[in-house]
C-alpha cells in the first residue's frame, strides 16, 4: 500500500513510503512501513538504492521462525 511519494526537485531523489506484506515461509503474515530512497543517474536510471525500516519487528519475527 503506497503511502506517499516524495521529490527532492534539487536532485535525482525520489523516495517512496508504503506498507510492505511480507508472508514467512511458516504462513505468518506482516505488514511494516518502508521508505526506499532511489537515486538516479544522469539517464534517469536507478543507480543506488536505500531501503529503511524499523527492524525491531523484522528481528523478532525471524527469531520466532
Amino acid at each position: 500500500h503506497l503511502k506517499g511519494i516524495f521529490e527532492d526537485n534539487e536532485s535525482n531523489n525520489l523516495a517512496l513510503y508504503f506498507t510492505y506484506k511480507w508472508t514467512l515461509k511458516n504462513n505468518q503474515k506482516v505488514e511494516f512501513d518502508v521508505v526506499d530512497i532511489i537515486e538516479f543517474d544522469n539517464q534517469n536510471k536507478i543507480s543506488k538504492l536505500k531501503i529503511i525500516y524499523d527492524t525491531v519487528t523484522a528481528r523478532k519475527l525471524v527469531e520466532q521462525l
